[in-house]
């Protein structure tokens, strides 16, 4: 989910508005629940031990009455033993009134929100009848007519009884009955309605895959429903008023899912769509989003709907395992965000984009504080955000494009329509690539902290005709390392991208350019010109010219001098550190 706040037109903002933008963090509002940027801190829910069951379907039959604003529910469940123990499911909220196991009554164990319910048999069938109303935990959201559920992360159990776990998985159907002339938008399909009592009709959306209670949904109201694309049908439930607005603000969804079913997978589900809500911001529930009514028709709402696209892959494909690893849910929908900005923009956006997030994150920190991107101290800020749609980005920049992506898909097919943890992801990039990550995943994943570079050059003849460069570059974070790239530019215009590695206390680099080159000196040197690297800033300082070792006898040194055989856009090439025209040759400083 993602909640982003400003007041312009439709589409996506230039790299030109991007930059100018003064405050990154109040344009990139994050948080998905209601609560001011200095208030406590938000953890993940405690760590669940091993369930007893699995709950492989749910049937939610549930009546709900905007009017009284109460919900009168049945749940037909279906589980699979995995273990000793009784059944449990999680209800805070729900005001249970009955309970059938294959039949029979049962009386469940009620201890605060968890119900035990004893089953003997290695399978079951439960019935769970109960009442929900506004005056209990609020799952439900009522408001400008419309009505809508929100369970990220345990809201599901504040007014359904489930098993409320992100790790379990299964398939639902709603069976949804409203007020007469209320239109019903939920996950799935629709499969069918049929009038219930007078005044009162039925609507029964159906689920076939497996989806966590943190992703299901239901909405309600006076719905103006749309169906664009192709073979993915794309659905818009909008305000009666307002569907030439969402019409413009979900325009570009089905080029969106041709996009990156290339670029990740083929989508995993039979639909998508969004449904307006008076709501802060937007959430990726599975095929129906809560997409906010403030940002139909602002100038971020095209971000916000790639973002709870990018999710339908990373969070509701390939579901977090626990909610400590947030992480790889909002890093990888961020970095979508990103991706969608280079496919329109090319290399500029993609470079701005990362400019973007990495300031958004540092004016975080000030109020979050610092912690790990995983298992995090806040789970709706600027870490998990931006902070992890870098990590994702560095990611990219250390493996190259075609190891990323190729790793990203072997990592996508691997889980799909199940659950990851952190180390499911570093397993398979590192199955896929052949690289060790181990390192990088514990300086920016597990790790805290963000390296300041230090960094000069200097340049002098060489004495027969050519020109010496010496690079040198030192960090605060000696415990950090990063292939980054220093492009030397010259007075035509033209660039060579020099790639060294940054470790312990950094690195020194000497470009050797012969006379033959007809470009003449360089006239200016950037590190890391493209962004790919999350620091706090790059100071550049005046540096002293080395001792003269280039010349035409200096051989051209081709061993990889830090050992990490990167291969990535800012990594160093194919385990030898060079530039395209000219010689390099490497010290590194311990």
């Amino acid at each position: 989910m993602l909640l982003l706040l400003s007041t312009a037109s439709a589409g996506l903002p230039s790299p030109d508005e991007l930059r100018a933008r003064p405050d990154p963090m109040a344009a990139r509002e994050v948080f998905k629940h209601l609560a001011a940027p200095a208030a406590p801190p938000s953890a993940a829910p405690p760590f669940a031990p091993p369930p007893a069951w699995d709950i492989e379907d749910y049937v939610l039959a549930v009546r709900i009455d905007p009017a009284a604003r109460t919900v009168v529910g049945r749940a037909t469940i279906t589980a699979a033993r995995l273990g000793p123990g009784d059944l449990l499911l999680h209800a805070n909220g729900p005001v249970i009134s009955a309970v059938y196991v294959d039949g029979a009554a049962v009386t469940p164990t009620v201890v605060e929100d968890e119900v035990f319910i004893p089953v003997l048999g290695d399978t079951a069938t439960l019935v769970v009848d109960w009442t929900y109303d506004e005056v209990r935990p609020n799952g439900i959201q009522w408001g400008r007519e419309v009505v809508f559920s929100f369970h990220e992360p345990i809201g599901a159990r504040t007014w359904l009884p489930v098993y409320d776990d992100p790790a379990d998985k299964a398939s639902l159907t709603w069976e949804v009955t409203a007020p007469d002339g209320w239109v019903v938008a939920a996950n799935g399909v629709l499969e069918a309605t049929a009038a219930a009592d007078a005044g009162w009709t039925t609507w029964r959306y159906v689920f076939d895959q497996p989806i966590p209670t943190y992703l299901m949904t239901v909405h309600l109201s006076d719905y103006d429903v749309s169906v664009t694309g192709g073979d993915i049908p794309v659905y818009t439930w909008a305000y009666p008023d307002r569907a030439a607005e969402a019409a413009e603000t979900f325009g570009n969804t089905p080029e969106m899912l041709d996009y990156f079913s290339d670029l990740y997978a083929p989508y995993p589900f039979p639909s998508y769509g969004n449904a307006m809500a008076p709501f802060g911001g937007a959430m990726e529930h599975t095929t129906c989003v809560t997409f906010s009514d403030e940002l139909v028709g602002d100038d971020d709402g095209e971000l916000v709907n790639v973002h709870e696209l990018g999710h339908h892959w990373w969070g509701d494909d390939v579901t977090l395992g626990t909610w400590d690893d947030i992480w790889l849910n909002e890093g990888f929908a961020t970095y979508t965000e990103a991706l969608w900005y280079e496919h329109e923009y090319g290399q500029e956006g993609l470079t701005v984009y990362a400019e973007y997030l990495t300031d958004a994150f540092f004016g975080w920190q000030s109020l979050e504080g610092r912690f790990p991107v995983y298992d995090p101290l806040y789970m709706w800020g600027g870490v998990v955000y931006d902070k992890g749609g870098m990590v994702v980005h560095m990611l990219r920049g250390v493996l190259g494009d075609d190891r990323f992506f190729a790793a990203l898909s072997a990592y996508e097919a691997e889980h799909h329509l199940g659950t990851a943890v952190t180390t499911d992801l570093m397993a398979a990039f590192e199955a896929s690539s052949g690289e060790d990550l181990g390192w990088f995943f514990d300086q920016w994943v597990y790790g805290i902290g963000e390296p300041t570079y230090t960094w000069g050059w200097a340049i002098q003849p060489d004495g027969a005709g050519g020109w010496q460069v010496d690079l040198s570059v030192s960090q605060d974070l000696t415990a950090f390392r990063m292939p980054m790239v220093a492009r030397l530019t010259y007075a035509d215009g033209t660039t060579d991208d020099v790639s060294i590695v940054v470790e312990g206390e950094g690195a020194e680099a000497t470009v050797c350019l012969p006379a033959s080159d007809e470009r003449g000196a360089p006239v200016a040197a950037e590190l890391d010109p493209d962004r790919w690297v999350l620091r706090h800033e790059n100071v550049e300082v005046a540096a002293e010219p080395g001792a003269i070792t280039c010349g035409p006898t200096i051989e051209e040194e081709d061993e990889d001098p830090a050992g990490c055989g990167c291969d990535g856009a800012g990594g160093a090439g194919g385990g030898a550190v060079v530039v395209v025209s000219g010689l390099l040759l490497v010290r590194r400083r311990r």
